[in-house]
């Protein structure tokens, strides 16, 4: 059986292009492409889609070898290739006012990075901080406890906060940067299930 490396070579050889014509088309680097040929890297989808629009196939043709190498008549490989990467750049969207940017999201939860100095008390060395650089991972199947470090979605923005229950339905959700505190402390009154997006896991610090 074929693989998507052999099946872009076959088609290229017919068409007598080289890699570096691809490379040049898509466009990516001559390092990025031989990468991507050997295996050593798998292209991204929307990669995937440009070179089989250079090839000349379907991009379904390219990874299965299953159907004739032609185009599909009525796709708009230009439209799909920009609804990608549209698609890209929120899943990095960054918000200055939340001090995340969203790295990924599945069904197990959110991989964030942090952009501010919100979560670090620059005095406390000793207990959780989250510097800024780290990778955050959220974990949606878990129930919090109090004094978590929590995904919170609050006035339509993603927040991280410690959670600190107050009586009945109050909720006290606090940064831990004691410059802060007062400034980004978020009052709730209701149902911490209507705001509560998951619960921090596992904190990657770069060094």
């Amino acid at each position: 059986m074929t693989t998507w490396a052999e099946r872009v070579r076959q088609r290229a050889s017919e068409l007598k292009l080289s890699d570096a014509d691809i490379a040049r088309r898509v466009p990516c680097s001559r390092a990025s492409f031989s990468n991507w040929m050997s295996g050593k890297r798998s292209p991204k989808p929307m990669h995937r889609y440009i070179i089989a629009d250079i090839l000349g196939v379907t991009a379904h043709w390219l990874e299965t070898g299953e159907e004739a190498p032609e185009k599909i008549p009525g796709v708009d490989v230009g439209k799909f290739i920009q609804a990608m990467a549209d698609l890209e750049a929120r899943e990095q969207t960054t918000s200055e006012n939340t001090g995340i940017t969203i790295l990924k999201k599945d069904s197990q939860g959110y991989l964030l990075r942090m952009t501010s100095d919100a979560m670090l008390n620059p005095h406390d060395g000793e207990h959780r901080n989250i510097p800024v650089g780290s990778t955050v991972r959220i974990d949606t199947t878990v129930a919090p406890q109090p004094g978590d470090i929590i995904l919170i979605e609050y006035e339509g923005e993603l927040r991280l906060r410690v959670w600190r229950p107050a009586e009945g339905q109050y909720h006290r959700l606090l940064v831990i940067n004691p410059f802060y505190q007062n400034m980004l402390a978020i009052d709730y009154e209701g149902p911490l299930e209507k705001i509560y997006r998951g619960k921090a896991v596992s904190i990657f610090t770069t060094l």
